[in-house]
């Protein structure tokens, strides 16, 4: 032992003072222990055992510190980490499937139901005596008579009427022939039915512009209250 060293007796490693096995080789430094030299590669002693334990647990626990201290550190990389996801955010999926475009739906226009009139209208070839239709029709052929019989769910309330005529032809074109307005006949104001009557179905015939589908409305004033069709045939 010479100065602040010791010279191991076993490699002649010069140890530092304080050393109690040989920092090169584990042989054991302190005064009256065997000195026995190692039988294998690294030390087996108790001593030399524990101080190589205590070296690797104090590197084991440096590592650790490094790996905390690099998970808190702000200036840690964040490559991998997963981005949270705001509460509340609605995060839309695909299915995979193409976007298909509702094509809207036509609404069909709705049909207006009419409107009921207040009165009606009968045709027929004759009157009798009491005032009645009598041989109700309504298609009148070349020769025949034509009677027709307007009732109202009120009195008229006036004293007079108008008959208008509408021709209707096979593709369901309508024109009006005789004008409500230019065409008026006689009835009582407190009356409820008017019967006119009967004339010569080829007189109405010419005056209408031949055979064909009619349509004979009745107005009291500009209020439609009463309408029917007949035919006439023939030439």
């Amino acid at each position: 032992m010479t100065g602040e060293t010791v010279e191991c007796f076993n490699c002649g490693h010069a140890n530092p003072a304080w050393a109690q096995v040989c920092r090169n080789c584990g042989v054991p430094l302190r005064p009256g222990v065997a000195h026995t030299a190692p039988s294998g590669r690294f030390p087996t002693d108790r001593d030399s055992v524990i101080s190589l334990i205590a070296a690797i647990g104090a590197i084991a626990a440096a590592v650790v510190v490094g790996l905390i201290l690099a998970n808190i550190s702000p200036s840690s990389p964040t490559v991998g980490r997963a981005t949270p996801i705001p509460s509340g955010t609605e995060i839309a999926q695909s299915s995979g499937a193409p976007e298909v475009t509702p094509v809207p739906v036509a609404t069909p226009t709705p049909v207006p139901t009419p409107v009921p009139l207040p009165g009606t209208l009968a045709f027929g070839t004759g009157v009798d005596g009491s005032g009645n239709l009598t041989g109700k029709t309504n298609t009148f052929a070349p020769g025949s008579t034509f009677a027709h019989l307007i009732t109202d769910s009120a009195a008229f309330g006036t004293d007079k009427i108008g008959e208008g005529v509408i021709q209707i032809a096979a593709d369901g074109k309508e024109t009006q022939v005789v004008d409500p307005a230019q065409n008026t006949l006689p009835v009582g104001p407190t009356a409820k039915r008017a019967i006119f009557g009967p004339i010569q179905t080829d007189q109405l015939r010419n005056a209408l512009g031949g055979p064909g589908k009619y349509r004979m409305e009745v107005y009291l004033g500009k209020t439609k209250i009463a309408q029917a069709v007949f035919n006439l045939t023939g030439g």
